[in-house]
């Protein structure tokens, strides 16, 4: 998981407490929760969220300076993944055959729903890749960046609403299988429909205060 402190749509949004701890203590703990996660590493450069991930259990790797863009760092992006996985291998020797991807952001994507997304990866021998997906209203438009004009993305006004295409978002998680996805030209990639409250990606304040109602009634349930 790569978390830094500062956030481009909601500032010290992964500090940001919601049910008394951190939203990535959230995420965190739910990959955890998963069982099948042999080592947890995060990508920081914020004491905070260092601190809430070594509670947990997790790796802290240091982000330097210069990969900062929002603190004057210079280093291009393409150099971030080489340097973390270096740092993974140091600390633990390897990087593993199956890597899970993680998003800070999304924090209520349980860990049940994970297990689930590696079970189907390692049933279906062509599958490299899996990744979540919440089903999205199929009434869906685009802007026409020359007139500002609304557009469908899909229409046909003589078919039954029970007959239209189903569309589905992805959410910004995926689990990989190394070895699959180096011996295969096409490697297959899964899709795993998830419940749309686990797919909240937080970007604003108003989804803080929907995560924390979410969270709190599915913490309830398993009182």
């Amino acid at each position: 998981m790569w978390a830094r402190g500062e956030g481009s749509t909601l500032n010290r949004k992964n500090a940001r407490k919601i049910n008394g701890k951190p939203l990535v203590h959230w995420a965190l703990k739910n990959a955890l929760d998963a069982g099948f996660i042999d080592e947890l590493f995060v990508f920081t450069e914020d004491d905070e969220i260092s601190r809430n991930a070594t509670d947990l259990g997790c790796h802290v790797i240091e982000r330097p300076k210069e990969m900062l863009f929002y603190n004057g760092g210079f280093t291009p992006p393409a150099q971030w993944g080489p340097f973390f996985e270096e740092k993974m291998i140091e600390a633990v020797g390897g990087t593993g055959d199956i890597v899970v991807s993680l998003n800070c952001n999304i924090c209520l994507l349980s860990g049940e729903t994970l297990r689930q997304m590696y079970v189907r990866l390692m049933e279906d021998e062509l599958a490299g890749e899996v990744f979540p997906v919440v089903e999205v209203e199929p009434h869906l438009y685009m802007v026409n960046p020359e007139n500002g004009y609304l557009f469908p993305v899909w229409e046909d006004p003589g078919l039954d609403r029970q007959k239209f295409p189903k569309l589905y978002r992805r959410i910004g998680i995926n689990i990989n299988h190394k070895i699959r996805q180096a011996q295969a030209t096409f490697p297959k990639r899964l899709y795993h429909v998830v419940p749309e409250e686990e797919g909240l990606d937080v970007h604003s304040e108003n989804d803080l205060l929907v995560a924390e109602v979410l969270l709190k009634k599915r913490l309830e349930k398993k009182q």
